[in-house]
């Protein structure tokens, strides 16, 4: 085999299967952030805490969840949290926490305990501790205490863990 023949040999496969493999890195990468992630405003109406869940890939936008019977803490200020990337569960946010993310391909799955009320932001369906509701852009919500699924507040989840690690 000649020098040429063996350079062409290993060379185009070898090219071939470079362009193939950062090809279809690219476009998988496309894929996972095309939709965008979910953007969720943590506000207050009248010191009611709330937040206002928007996702502009699939039309959704300014749909109101409001948490009545709670309390926003106090110097509380407005603040938007952007879904895109996976961090370290549980990680708290201003009126709870996030307990639950998969954000492989955007908007992906997060799940919220908020005052003890479970929010799960999917792209088929919204459920509101444990119940589906279908998407609609401007709607409002209103969690009532007695619905809550998850009765543990962030402060009392942290004080399980601190004695959970004190007995170890």
């Amino acid at each position: 085999m000649k020098a040429t023949e063996r350079l062409k040999f290993i060379g185009i496969p070898l090219v071939a299967s470079l362009v193939v493999y950062f090809g279809g890195y690219h476009a998988i990468e496309h894929q996972r952030y095309r939709k965008g992630p979910w953007s969720v405003e943590f506000t207050t109406t009248n010191g009611t805490p709330a937040i206002v869940v928007t996702q502009p890939y699939h039309g959704l936008s300014n749909i109101l969840l409001v948490l009545e019977g709670e309390t926003a803490a106090e110097g509380f200020t407005n603040a938007i949290v952007s879904m895109k990337e996976p961090r370290n569960l549980p990680y708290p946010v201003p009126h709870g926490r996030v307990i639950y993310e998969d954000l492989t391909f955007l908007p992906g799955t997060v799940t919220l305990d908020l005052f003890g009320h479970g929010i799960e932001l999917l792209p088929r369906t919204l459920i509101l501790n444990g119940r589906e509701h279908p998407w609609r852009s401007g709607e409002t919500f209103f969690l009532k205490p007695p619905e809550k699924i998850h009765p543990i507040t962030p402060a009392e989840y942290k004080a399980k863990v601190k004695a959970l690690k004190d007995r170890q």
